[in-house]
Protein backbone atom coordinates (compact mmCIF):
# COMPACT_ATOMS: atom_id res chain seq x y z
CA UNK A 1 0.00 0.00 0.00
CA UNK A 2 1.11 3.57 -0.51
CA UNK A 3 -1.71 6.05 0.42
CA UNK A 4 0.90 9.22 0.18
CA UNK A 5 2.40 8.00 -3.23
CA UNK A 6 5.65 8.24 -2.19
CA UNK A 7 7.16 4.82 -3.76
CA UNK A 8 4.69 5.46 -6.76
CA UNK A 9 6.65 8.53 -7.19
CA UNK A 10 10.12 7.51 -7.22
CA UNK A 11 9.61 4.45 -9.29
CA UNK A 12 7.40 6.57 -11.69
CA UNK A 13 4.00 4.66 -11.00
CA UNK A 14 1.02 6.17 -12.96
CA UNK A 15 -0.88 3.10 -12.33
CA UNK A 16 -2.34 0.55 -10.04
CA UNK A 17 -2.36 -2.01 -9.84
CA UNK A 18 1.32 -2.01 -10.39
CA UNK A 19 3.73 -4.82 -9.43
CA UNK A 20 7.88 -4.15 -9.18
CA UNK A 21 10.31 -6.77 -7.83
CA UNK A 22 13.50 -5.65 -6.44
CA UNK A 23 16.52 -7.96 -5.83
CA UNK A 24 18.40 -8.08 -2.57
CA UNK A 25 20.49 -5.15 -4.05
CA UNK A 26 17.20 -2.82 -4.70
CA UNK A 27 17.69 -3.69 -8.11
CA UNK A 28 14.03 -3.59 -10.17
CA UNK A 29 14.09 -7.40 -11.95
CA UNK A 30 10.76 -7.18 -13.51
CA UNK A 31 8.05 -4.74 -13.54
CA UNK A 32 4.27 -5.89 -13.99
CA UNK A 33 1.21 -3.16 -14.63
CA UNK A 34 -1.99 -4.56 -13.72
CA UNK A 35 -3.57 -7.53 -12.40
CA UNK A 36 -1.04 -10.29 -11.90
CA UNK A 37 -1.57 -13.87 -11.87
CA UNK A 38 -0.05 -16.42 -9.91
CA UNK A 39 2.70 -18.13 -12.14
CA UNK A 40 3.63 -15.08 -13.77
CA UNK A 41 4.17 -13.33 -10.06
CA UNK A 42 6.20 -16.56 -8.92
CA UNK A 43 8.75 -16.42 -11.86
CA UNK A 44 9.48 -12.74 -11.05
CA UNK A 45 9.54 -13.40 -7.20
CA UNK A 46 12.37 -16.64 -8.56
CA UNK A 47 13.77 -13.76 -10.57
CA UNK A 48 14.14 -11.58 -8.10
CA UNK A 49 15.50 -13.60 -5.52
CA UNK A 50 18.33 -15.11 -7.99
CA UNK A 51 19.33 -11.41 -8.85
CA UNK A 52 18.26 -12.26 -12.77
CA UNK A 53 16.32 -10.28 -15.23
CA UNK A 54 13.33 -11.54 -16.49
CA UNK A 55 12.06 -10.67 -19.71
CA UNK A 56 9.24 -8.58 -21.15
CA UNK A 57 5.73 -9.98 -19.70
CA UNK A 58 2.94 -11.66 -22.23
CA UNK A 59 0.69 -8.46 -23.70
CA UNK A 60 -2.37 -8.65 -22.07
CA UNK A 61 -4.89 -5.86 -22.44
CA UNK A 62 -6.10 -3.74 -19.32
CA UNK A 63 -7.46 -0.86 -18.17
CA UNK A 64 -4.55 1.51 -16.40
CA UNK A 65 -5.94 4.40 -14.13
CA UNK A 66 -4.27 7.12 -12.96
CA UNK A 67 -3.85 8.74 -10.00
CA UNK A 68 -4.70 12.50 -9.44
CA UNK A 69 -1.43 14.39 -8.58
CA UNK A 70 -1.70 17.63 -7.40
CA UNK A 71 1.30 19.71 -7.89
CA UNK A 72 1.25 21.81 -4.89
CA UNK A 73 3.13 24.13 -2.57
CA UNK A 74 1.88 24.39 0.51
CA UNK A 75 2.68 27.65 2.42
CA UNK A 76 2.11 28.16 6.39
CA UNK A 77 3.04 31.20 8.15
CA UNK A 78 4.62 30.26 11.73
CA UNK A 79 5.10 34.24 12.80
CA UNK A 80 6.74 36.61 11.68
CA UNK A 81 9.53 36.58 9.66
CA UNK A 82 9.07 32.19 9.37
CA UNK A 83 7.28 30.16 7.06
CA UNK A 84 7.22 26.53 6.90
CA UNK A 85 7.16 25.55 3.10
CA UNK A 86 5.95 21.75 1.95
CA UNK A 87 6.28 20.24 -1.20
CA UNK A 88 6.39 16.62 -2.71
CA UNK A 89 8.67 18.63 -5.52
CA UNK A 90 11.22 19.19 -2.31
CA UNK A 91 11.93 14.80 -2.39
CA UNK A 92 15.13 13.23 -3.83
CA UNK A 93 14.75 9.89 -5.23
CA UNK A 94 16.32 8.31 -8.19
CA UNK A 95 14.61 10.62 -10.73
CA UNK A 96 15.00 14.14 -9.90
CA UNK A 97 16.36 15.98 -6.30
CA UNK A 98 15.25 19.05 -5.35
CA UNK A 99 18.70 19.99 -3.61
CA UNK A 100 20.15 22.09 -6.36
CA UNK A 101 16.90 24.30 -6.15
CA UNK A 102 16.73 24.33 -2.27
CA UNK A 103 20.17 25.68 -2.82
CA UNK A 104 19.57 28.12 -5.26
CA UNK A 105 16.73 29.11 -2.80
CA UNK A 106 18.23 29.55 0.43
CA UNK A 107 20.81 31.64 -1.31
CA UNK A 108 18.01 34.41 -2.19
CA UNK A 109 18.67 37.84 -0.84
CA UNK A 110 16.72 38.66 2.28
CA UNK A 111 16.73 34.67 3.37
CA UNK A 112 17.95 34.43 6.86
CA UNK A 113 18.07 30.55 6.99
CA UNK A 114 16.37 27.21 5.82
CA UNK A 115 16.11 24.22 7.65
CA UNK A 116 15.45 20.92 5.85
CA UNK A 117 13.02 18.63 6.44
CA UNK A 118 13.36 16.49 3.53
CA UNK A 119 13.10 12.90 4.42
CA UNK A 120 9.44 14.17 5.74
CA UNK A 121 6.40 13.15 3.76
CA UNK A 122 6.38 15.47 2.12
CA UNK A 123 9.05 17.35 2.15
CA UNK A 124 9.23 20.58 4.09
CA UNK A 125 11.22 23.60 4.90
CA UNK A 126 11.06 26.04 7.47
CA UNK A 127 12.64 29.53 6.63
CA UNK A 128 13.32 32.47 8.53
CA UNK A 129 13.26 35.18 6.32
CA UNK A 130 14.08 39.60 6.75
CA UNK A 131 10.73 41.22 7.02
CA UNK A 132 11.84 43.81 5.80
CA UNK A 133 12.79 42.54 2.58
CA UNK A 134 10.30 40.13 2.11
CA UNK A 135 7.16 38.48 2.82
CA UNK A 136 5.71 34.98 2.91
CA UNK A 137 4.03 35.13 -0.09
CA UNK A 138 7.64 36.16 -1.88
CA UNK A 139 9.44 33.82 -0.40
CA UNK A 140 7.08 31.17 -1.76
CA UNK A 141 7.40 32.72 -5.03
CA UNK A 142 11.64 32.44 -4.80
CA UNK A 143 10.86 28.68 -4.14
CA UNK A 144 8.43 27.92 -6.89
CA UNK A 145 10.76 29.79 -9.51
CA UNK A 146 13.95 27.37 -7.67
CA UNK A 147 11.44 24.37 -8.49
CA UNK A 148 9.58 25.22 -11.27
CA UNK A 149 13.39 25.84 -13.29
CA UNK A 150 14.46 22.36 -11.97
CA UNK A 151 11.00 20.71 -13.26
CA UNK A 152 9.69 17.78 -11.29
CA UNK A 153 9.25 14.90 -14.18
CA UNK A 154 6.03 13.16 -12.06
CA UNK A 155 4.00 16.01 -12.64
CA UNK A 156 2.54 17.49 -16.00
CA UNK A 157 0.86 20.52 -14.45
CA UNK A 158 2.85 23.68 -12.96
CA UNK A 159 3.15 23.92 -9.47
CA UNK A 160 0.71 25.85 -7.73
CA UNK A 161 1.37 27.65 -4.41
CA UNK A 162 -1.26 27.04 -1.73
CA UNK A 163 -1.47 29.26 1.69
CA UNK A 164 -2.81 27.50 4.94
Amino acid sequence: MDPTLVISDAYGVFGMPTSLFLDADGIIRAVYVGQIDKDLMKEYIAAASTGTTTGEPPTKIRLITGVARDHILSVDTLGEGRVQLSSKSLRCDDSYCADSAIEAFAAETGLLGVERFTSEDPSRLVVTFDGSVLDANGVAELLKAALDALGDPVYEEPLQIVHE
